[in-house]
């Protein structure tokens, strides 16, 4: 990744890639593909704690790989209100 403005961009793109799941899962997909970490990492934290950590603290495609990690190996109830649905999370 070459310019911060283009975070967004390759967070989904890794999460797509590892999760299968299209844009079509994405109600926002195009607002999030503009943000870059600081404000993807602040929209996140909105919803859970830990999704602000993991986005703040690593490079795009590195979060993606942890948050769909942790999202595998925890209950439902570690993100918050969203009951554990991974897609959710980017609406």
């Amino acid at each position: 990744m070459c310019d911060d403005e283009m975070y967004g961009t390759v967070f989904l793109s890794r999460l797509r890639e590892l999760t299968g799941l299209t844009p079509a899962n994405y109600r926002d997909q195009e607002e999030i593909q503009t943000l870059n970490q600081e404000q993807l990492s602040r929209r996140m934290q909105k919803k859970s704690y830990v999704l602000f950590q993991m986005i703040r603290d690593n490079p795009a495609d590195t979060a993606a790989e942890i948050i769909l990690e942790h999202h595998r190996t925890h209950s439902a109830g570690i993100w918050g209100d969203s009951g554990g649905n991974l897609p959710q999370l980017f609406t």
